[in-house]
C-alpha cells in the first residue's frame, strides 16, 4: 500500500489529496499522477517534494520563512457620496502578517443595497443613503487581525437661511494623495469620524453659520484610532486653503486666537457677531460656509480623526 505523509506547521490547514507513484511489477512501468495541494490559510510560499517512493513527502515551506501568522496593519478606505446618497467603494490593505482570506464587516446604518457580512475578497461597493461608519476584521487559518475602520460621508447638499451641513461638489486638494471632506451640520451638530489619514493627505472639514448669534462657538478634531501626530488646521471662507495667514477676512481683532492651529489637537473657536464680534475669536458672517483644512504633519502614516461641532 502506498503511503504519504504531510508535514505541517503549527496551526496550519493544508489539505494534500495525492498518488505519488504507483510501480506495475509485471510490467516494471511507473505512473505518475498530479499531487493536488490545497493551502487555505496561504501560509505556504511554496513546496518542497521528498521522503522515497515508498514513502514520499511533501514539505509547506511557510511564507517568509517563520511561522504563519494572522493579518496585520489592516487599514480600511472608502470613497465620499455626494448628496443624496449613492454607492462607496470600501477596500480594505494589509501591511503585514500573513495574508486575509476572509473579512467580517460591520455598518452603522446598514446600507440600503450591495451590502455583505462576510467577503472572501477585501472589497465592496454598498450603496448608502447618510453618512455611515464600516469596520471590517480580516483573518485567515491562523487568526483573526486588527479591526480597521472608516467612516464614509454623504454630502447634505446646501444649507438654507438656518445654517446647514455645507454642500458643494467634491473637493481635490492640490498636492495632496487623498481629500477627505468632512461635512458638519450646524441644525444637527454630530461627531464626525475620518478614515485613516497619511502625512500626505488633506481633511476639509465644511460647514455652513446659522442665522443667529454665537459668542463661544468651536470646532474641534483629534485623533481616533491612532497615535498622537503634530497636525495644522486653518480655518477659511476657502476650501484647501492652508496659506498663513489664511484668506478670510475677520470682522475685528482676535488676540491670540488666530485662523491656523499648530498641535495635535486642533481646536478652532469662533464666533458670530450680531452686531460686534467678540474681542479674541475669529469672527465668522452668518449664513455663510465656511472650511476647516487639516493636515499632518508629524509622523502618523494610518490615523484616523473625529470633529465636533460646538455653538
Amino acid at each position: 500500500m502506498i503511503r504519504s505523509l504531510v508535514r505541517q506547521a503549527p496551526r496550519l490547514l493544508i489539505c494534500v489529496a495525492m498518488v505519488a507513484a504507483v510501480t506495475v511489477p509485471a510490467h516494471g512501468a511507473t505512473i505518475t499522477v498530479p499531487i493536488q495541494i490545497l493551502d487555505p490559510s496561504n501560509a505556504c510560499s511554496s513546496f518542497t517534494m521528498g521522503g522515497t517512493a515508498s514513502q514520499p513527502t511533501v514539505t509547506c515551506n511557510a511564507s517568509g520563512g517563520g511561522t504563519p501568522t494572522a493579518p496585520s496593519g489592516c487599514s480600511l478606505s472608502g470613497s465620499a457620496v455626494a448628496a443624496g446618497g449613492g454607492q462607496t467603494t470600501l477596500s480594505v490593505s494589509c501591511s503585514s502578517g500573513g495574508s486575509p482570506t476572509s473579512y467580517a464587516w460591520t455598518a452603522s446604518p446598514t446600507p440600503s443595497s450591495g451590502w455583505t457580512t462576510t467577503t472572501s475578497a477585501g472589497s465592496q461597493a454598498p450603496t448608502i443613503a447618510a453618512t455611515t461608519t464600516f469596520s471590517v476584521t480580516p483573518s485567515n487559518g491562523v487568526g483573526s487581525g486588527n479591526t480597521a475602520s472608516t467612516t464614509v460621508t454623504v454630502s447634505p447638499g446646501g444649507g438654507g437661511g438656518g445654517g446647514g451641513g455645507g454642500g458643494g461638489g467634491p473637493i481635490s486638494c492640490p498636492g495632496a494623495t487623498n481629500t477627505i471632506v468632512v461635512d458638519l451640520d450646524w441644525n444637527n451638530p454630530q461627531r464626525m469620524l475620518t478614515g485613516n489619514i497619511a502625512s500626505t493627505d488633506a481633511v476639509v472639514v465644511r460647514f455652513t453659520t446659522g442665522s443667529s448669534s454665537a459668542s463661544s462657538s468651536n470646532i474641534t478634531g483629534a485623533e481616533f484610532g491612532g497615535q498622537q501626530t503634530a497636525r495644522v488646521g486653518v480655518l477659511s471662507s476657502t476650501a484647501c486653503d492652508f496659506t498663513t495667514p489664511p484668506q478670510l477676512q475677520w470682522g475685528s481683532a482676535f488676540g491670540s486666537w488666530g485662523a491656523a492651529v499648530y498641535s495635535t489637537t486642533v481646536y478652532m473657536p469662533f464666533s458670530i457677531p450680531t452686531p460686534n464680534p467678540g474681542a479674541y475669536y475669529p469672527a465668522l458672517a452668518p449664513n455663510t460656509t465656511y472650511y476647516l483644512n487639516v493636515k499632518t504633519t508629524g509622523g502618523c502614516s494610518s490615523c484616523g480623526m473625529y470633529f465636533d461641532l460646538h455653538h
